[in-house]
């Protein structure tokens, strides 16, 4: 399986999405993720239509695989397991997961090509801030810096950082920063002010922080 990085499923967000291949009875796709009890699972998910899905639990065939595509997006390799060990067995597909009601659709193109794009590079950073797989909080969380001091935010699979504009506040501000999961980040604060920030599967967790930015002296 892989962790959910796509957008069109909002739910799924930080999940990772897996599979069981099941012979004769159809797959089944699940998803889990961290809590601080431990791990959560959420069974028999039908991310797609009844065509799909019958029943609204299982696919119509085994899971092989899953793919991920440039956008964070999962596809699903399938065997047809109703005569998969015959001479001529059945077919499988490659789908693609989508909203519930959408159906996963068959996918037979390639990913889009996504054209390369020059950027300039912030300094090297002074301070960092990270969200490791280990636990549901940021290191280094409430920190002070001077204007003009560039962080770098270290992401890890299960956890991205969004902007907010209040302290604890699980309210993604409009164009704000953002570091995606498993993402790596770089920003220089030249203004000062206070940068608020939280993850958003487990902001109400307590996974959030605070950046103080003072004026420079001098």
């Amino acid at each position: 399986g892989y962790m959910y990085r796509g957008e069109r499923i909002p739910h799924l967000k930080g999940r990772y999405v897996f599979g069981d291949y099941r012979y004769r009875t159809g797959g089944t796709i699940h998803s889990a993720w961290p809590t601080p009890d431990g791990w959560q699972m959420e069974e028999g998910l039908c991310i797609g239509s009844e065509a799909i899905c019958p029943g609204g639990v299982g696919l119509e065939d085994s899971v092989l695989s899953f793919g991920q595509d440039s956008d964070g997006e999962l596809y699903i390799l399938t065997v047809g397991q109703k005569q998969q060990w015959a001479p001529r067995h059945k077919k499988g597909k490659v789908l693609r997961i989508v909203p519930p009601g959408d159906g996963l659709t068959s996918s037979t193109s390639s990913p889009p090509t996504t054209l390369p794009t020059t950027t300039t590079a912030p300094p090297p950073a002074s301070v960092f801030v990270s969200g490791p797989d280990t636990g549901i909080v940021y290191v280094n969380n409430d920190v002070t810096i001077t204007a003009g001091t560039t962080v770098e935010f270290q992401m890890g699979q299960l956890h991205n950082l969004r902007q907010s504009a209040a302290d604890a506040s699980c309210d993604a501000v409009a164009n704000g920063e953002e570091v995606d999961f498993g993402a790596t980040k770089r920003v220089t604060f030249n203004t000062p002010g206070v940068f608020y920030y939280f993850c958003d599967p487990h902001c109400a967790f307590g996974m959030h922080g605070k950046i103080t930015i003072v004026p420079a002296s001098g």
